[in-house]
């Protein structure tokens, strides 16, 4: 049969890096292999031939030289002359791979910029040929795959599926993110662009320059350098780089709700929802808005160095908030105002306070005080340092001093420092009488148990229970988790396990600041056979408007509350837990029970069903009524319900 040699297999490089020449062997034997295959050779003579004549002069030479080393182990010889042209030549090429050399190839190899997970799965596994991982093969690929991707979302998505993640299951669930991580930013590219960038980056620019800056050259150039890096990430989000405000890595947008910052907390403007470094906020800055005084307008802003100070002086609008303050012993007539930052008096005031000798410590200043909508500053005479004084009550204030006549004002915190002034609702303390607590000893002491209750869990049948094993718990904390168990168990809220159980969960220890320890069961296996029960939980809205007309408040706080449901006989199996001491189940409602929180919900809805002016949500009972007399009846009802 003739044969076209039309192959674009090159001859083998035996003189290439000798590190790598059994895996140029292999991949090269293999080449040739799908090329005979392709052109229908099945002749064992002729295929060592090609072989020989692809493999070229060199290979031919070496071929020469060596005698075939024959059948490993003693056994019978079936190879054709094909076969052992392969064999002599794998044993002369092969034994030169160094495996430990090999693995540190493997490990040492990572996903490229422009390279799919799946192309970096092929490299991976071409070099995991020569590294002699055998079985573990997959699994080695699969961790090298989790540590070496580019992608940090990936990497995610895959350490959440722990040990039970295959090479199968990687590729997928990568080959899905990333098909998805393409269509997101060809949409955000579709989306229209309102402007030229750099147009965009300049008004930025532009509207910063507007207000001619006070401040130290310092910190003008501190402020120019954060402008500079904000307008950076304005430039490159519009330059297509999929790049997270949240968090500031690449790979994943804002919406990804995967994203690490997505429930933080901004250490700088204290927000939710973005790390300090991608923080929005500017540096602040005191910047007089309006350039004509408004007539019929005697409102002041005051501003110093770099820190802002409003004063609003309401004039005639408000002679219900003057108040008389002594300063310095002597006593005035002033002004409260809650929006104000600083006292002000004015020259004729400061007058008067001298003649009456005023104790007082005097300086200069240099801060600025603007009238609201005016560029013009007021005059400051200076400022004085003194004691003052409302009903007894004393503390250390500074005083402006303006140049003409001003009214004096009281600012916000010397105000709530005299105690002249209070923010937020007022709410009056009222003790129990001591008759309530009597009339029900049993609702005041200790941890109780809910009569006529009893929580049944919902489990589905068709999941296969599984009995973990025992965690090891450090021996310092052995001694105080005895002690718990004994009180759990003296309460009556757990009890020993004797026989057989097919739900078998471990615990965890935590340490508490105080010494004591916190008993926690593992229960994320078990929750999976739990079928939740959905109960809606009451909005504070809601509670509050019901509470509209209400004067009296009392707030229940059930102590240990899940611990108050006993739990159904048949339900207390699957909580059973493992410690060193052996087993263990609860009788009570416990936490880590997934349906635990709405179950609990209902039944204390039901239990407080029909008294009126009550509501709960969760543990948390309130009672409410118009005046003492309504709320105290209410209160009984509901003690004597529980």
């Amino acid at each position: 049969m003739a044969i076209t040699l039309d192959s674009n297999i090159a001859k083998f490089d035996v003189n290439g890096e000798v590190t790598s020449l059994a895996p140029r062997w292999t991949r090269w034997k293999r080449a040739f292999e799908y090329y005979i295959v392709g052109k229908g050779v099945t002749d064992a003579k002729q295929k060592k031939a090609l072989l020989l004549h692809f493999a070229g002069l060199e290979v031919q030479d070496i071929y020469e030289t060596l005698t075939d080393p024959g059948v490993p182990s003693g056994g019978a010889d079936t190879a054709d002359e094909y076969g052992k042209v392969t064999r002599t030549l794998d044993s002369y090429f092969k034994p030169q791979a160094n495996i430990p050399y090999e693995r540190h190839v493997f490990r040492q190899m990572k996903q490229e910029p422009n390279e799919t997970i799946d192309q970096f799965v092929g490299r991976l596994k071409r070099q995991a040929e020569n590294c002699g991982f055998e079985d573990r093969q997959s699994e080695q690929i699969r961790d090298q795959v989790i540590d070496k991707c580019l992608s940090a979302e990936i990497r995610r998505k895959l350490l959440v599926k722990g040990s039970s993640l295959t090479l199968t299951n990687l590729q997928q669930i990568a080959r899905s993110m990333e098909a998805v991580a393409t269509q997101a930013r060809q949409m955000e590219n579709a989306m229209p662009n309102p402007g030229n960038p750099t147009a965009e980056v300049k008004r930025v620019n532009e509207g910063q320059g507007k207000h001619k800056s006070t401040r130290p050259k310092e910190n003008r150039q501190s402020n120019k350098q954060n402008d500079n890096t904000r307008n950076r990430h304005r430039f490159r989000a519009n330059q297509n780089i999929k790049t997270c405000f949240r968090c500031g890595n690449e790979g994943h947008i804002a919406r990804d709700p995967n994203c690490p910052a997505k429930e933080a907390t901004c250490n700088k403007c204290k927000l939710k929802g973005h790390f300090a470094k991608m923080c929005k906020t500017k540096p602040e800055r005191y910047q007089r808005e309006g350039s004509t005084t408004q007539p019929n307008s005697n409102k002041v802003n005051n501003v110093e160095d770099n820190e802002a100070n409003y004063i609003f002086i309401l004039g005639d609008q408000a002679e219900s908030g003057h108040v008389n303050v002594t300063v310095g012993g002597v006593t005035i007539s002033m002004l409260i105002d809650s929006g104000a930052t600083c006292n002000i008096n004015g020259k004729d005031t400061w007058e008067f306070l001298k003649a009456k000798k005023v104790k007082c410590q005097s300086e200069k200043t240099n801060k600025s005080v603007y009238p609201y909508g005016s560029r013009q500053p007021l005059s400051i005479l200076g400022k004085f340092k003194t004691i003052s004084e409302v009903n007894g009550v004393e503390t250390n204030s500074e005083f402006l001093v303006l140049d003409g006549k001003a009214e004096s004002l009281l600012g916000k915190n010397t105000a709530i420092a005299l105690g002249v002034l209070r923010l937020g609702p007022r709410v009056n303390s009222l003790k129990m009488k001591e008759d309530i607590t009597t009339k029900f000893p049993g609702c005041f002491s200790g941890i109780g148990k809910l009569q006529g209750y009893k929580a049944k869990l919902n489990i589905d049948p068709e999941v296969t229970p599984v009995a973990q094993k025992v965690r090891r718990i450090p021996f310092s904390l052995r001694v105080k988790l005895e002690r718990k168990l004994l009180e759990l168990e003296e309460r009556d809220i757990i009890e020993k396990v004797l026989g057989p159980t097919p739900w078998v969960s471990p615990v965890v220890i935590v340490p508490k600041p105080s010494g004591d320890i916190r008993l926690c069961v593992d229960m994320r296996l078990a929750n999976q056979a739990i079928i939740r029960e959905r109960y809606p939980v009451p909005t504070i809205e809601e509670i509050l408007q019901n509470m509209n007309d209400s004067a009296i408040y009392s707030k229940l706080d059930l102590n240990m509350g899940f611990h108050q449901i006993e739990l159904a006989e048949e339900s207390r199996s699957i909580t059973t837990f493992v410690t060193h001491t052996g087993l263990y189940r609860y009788k009570r409602l416990m936490f880590g029970i997934s349906s635990a929180p709405e179950l609990y919900q209902h039944i204390i809805q039901q239990v407080v069903a029909g008294c009126e002016g009550t509501h709960n949500i969760s543990d948390d009972i309130i009672v409410h009524g118009k005046d003492l007399t309504e709320h105290n009846e209410r209160l009984e009802k509901v003690l004597k319900r529980i």
